[in-house]
């Protein structure tokens, strides 16, 4: 009989990772959050899971021998807060220095501890890149150091099918001198944002639909729907007449996406260009 392989999932959040390693096969031993609204969304989609409501800085050995009681694992997987980018390269501080990314360096005292056989971290795909590349061998090291093999690659998650181009850095460490391989991109068309959700019964404003968990739509007053109407498919609040228009506020209300298109992070884009 064939035995997963296990798991802890630090910084879980809702669980995304863990859905994903779930459905890979592998069996969760413990998850670690420390945001309540998060837990409870957590606890809601993995009602069978182990999780520890705790602030990571304060997760001691005796808490992981507790929560593991003898239980082998085989991999670690986290997307740990990396907020300080803008310190990182300046004379004399380097990207772990920075107070702002004690979470990694939490992450990478946890694999320590419990050294098991691989660990997958992600993060935000500018972080390959920044300064010079120098941030990431950093990091890199950092695990070398406790005895880790690392490779590192940045992944779009259109590839793989999900209907947005979000990129990714990914870094497997693994703790033999192992080969470490990284998953070739599905050979298959990138998915649309119609077709994930266009399914999804129409609702007007204010309505819900109890079949189908958090498909809730805003009660948006009679004037937003009205602004709103003429924003085009893949449009935005350029599409509406200029006495209607909004000068200031929060542009992401007038995006709508392209049914037809894979979805981008639009907001930045226009974030970057609408001046109040």
């Amino acid at each position: 009989m064939h035995t997963p392989l296990t798991y802890i999932d630090l910084f879980s959040g809702a669980g995304g990772l863990s859905l994903g390693f779930e459905q890979a096969g592998f069996q969760q031993l413990l998850s670690v959050e420390m945001e309540s609204d998060y837990c409870q969304t957590y606890r809601t989609n993995f009602p069978h899971h182990q999780l520890l409501q705790k602030d990571l800085t304060t997760l001691t050995e005796q808490d992981l021998i507790n929560c593991l009681n003898g239980q082998a694992v085989d991999l670690i997987i986290g997307g740990p807060p990396c907020q300080g980018f803008s310190m990182a390269g300046k004379i004399g501080w380097t990207f772990t220095d920075d107070p702002r990314n004690h979470l990694f360096k939490e992450f990478v005292r946890i694999v320590k501890i419990v050294q098991p056989y691989f660990f997958v971290m992600e993060n935000v795909a500018r972080l390959y890149t920044h300064n010079s590349g120098k941030t990431r061998i950093e990091i890199i090291q950092a695990f070398q150091n406790i005895g880790y093999s690392v490779e590192c690659k940045i992944l779009s998650a259109a590839d793989f099918g999900v209907p947005q181009i979000r990129s990714r850095v990914i870094f497997i460490g693994r703790r033999d001198k192992g080969k470490i391989s990284f998953p070739e991109p599905l050979q298959i068309s990138h998915q649309t944002v119609g077709s994930a959700i266009g399914h999804f019964p129409k609702l007007a404003a204010g309505e819900s639909n109890p079949h189908v968990a958090n498909h809730e739509a805003m009660n948006h007053s009679a004037q937003m729907l009205e602004k709103m109407a003429f924003v085009k498919n893949g449009g935005n609040r350029n599409d509406i007449p200029e006495p209607l228009r909004p000068k200031t506020g929060d542009i992401r209300k007038y995006i709508r996406y392209n049914s037809n298109k894979t979805s981008r992070l639009y907001y930045r884009r226009y974030a970057q260009s609408f001046s109040l």
